[in-house]
């Protein structure tokens, strides 16, 4: 969660220049079965 558009716009930014072990890592923090969070989240279908 970002308190403004700008925020997250930059913190964006900041992870898309990043290399992608360091992605992954962020990721297994917050979802280390890395689970479809569109099914989970909104009930949308697994592609």
């Amino acid at each position: 969660m970002f308190t403004g558009i700008e925020v997250a716009i930059n913190r964006e930014k900041e992870v898309k220049k990043w290399r992608r072990e360091k992605k992954d890592n962020l990721i297994l923090k917050a979802n280390p079965n890395w689970e479809d969070l569109a099914v989970k989240d909104y009930g949308l279908d697994p592609i």
